[in-house]
């Protein structure tokens, strides 16, 4: 038996902990007594889809793209009980009224802390759907990732495809894997306005 509660609990009996940011917003997380691993993920927010046209050409706007995302772990480099990182979760693009353009989101991030020292890790916005004018609305392009930390793993987030927008990357923590940052979907072919973008977030698993 208890080798199966080796298996079951990290060592030390130390429970795993995630901790989920998925709305616009910043703060800082303190890496737990006992942890011996930080995992983060994190996912750019989505863009706005672009706003359709009605009568007389009835076209719809673009979607939006998804965020980009990135996963990357340490198993040294901080003192459990103490050290802190930075976060960032981004804001969404907004969609557009009839025949506008969307808007790109701003950038989720991860930063150094106190006594942990990291290179920040970013997450960008999807971008924006266009609005429909005398055709189409082109959809947005899925958001870049910026995270040069060993062992990171960046995903650029998923380009919208016609009025739908690019779906979200699926992360890699069971937990709470997502997916976040989808594309707003583009407004329809009557004049609809596009929708937003959906929200980013930032996840913290310690084991």
């Amino acid at each position: 038996m208890s080798g199966i509660l080796n298996v079951l609990l990290a060592p030390g009996g130390f429970s795993p902990v995630t901790q989920s940011f998925t709305s616009a917003g910043s703060g800082s997380v303190t890496v737990p007594s006992g942890a011996t691993t930080v995992l983060v993920e994190v996912w750019g927010p989505g863009g706005g889809g672009g706003g359709g046209q009605g009568n007389p050409n009835f076209f719809p706007g673009g979607g939006g793209g998804s965020g980009g995302y990135s996963q990357v772990s340490w198993t040294s480099g901080f003192t459990a009980g103490t050290s802190t990182l930075n976060y960032t979760v981004g804001t969404p693009g907004t969609g557009g009224a009839a025949q506008t353009n969307g808007t790109t989101g701003t950038a989720s991030t991860v930063s150094s802390g106190t006594s942990f020292t990291i290179n920040t890790i970013t997450a960008n916005s999807g971008a924006f759907g266009t609005g429909a004018s005398g055709g189409a609305g082109t959809p947005g392009n899925g958001g870049t990732v910026t995270d040069t930390n060993s062992g990171a793993t960046n995903t650029t987030g998923n380009a919208g495809s016609g009025r739908t927008g690019g779906v979200g990357v699926t992360g890699v923590n069971p937990p709470d894997a997502g997916p976040y940052g989808g594309g707003g979907l583009g407004g329809t072919s009557t004049g609809g306005a596009g929708a937003n973008g959906g929200n980013g977030a930032v996840i913290f698993y310690f084991t």
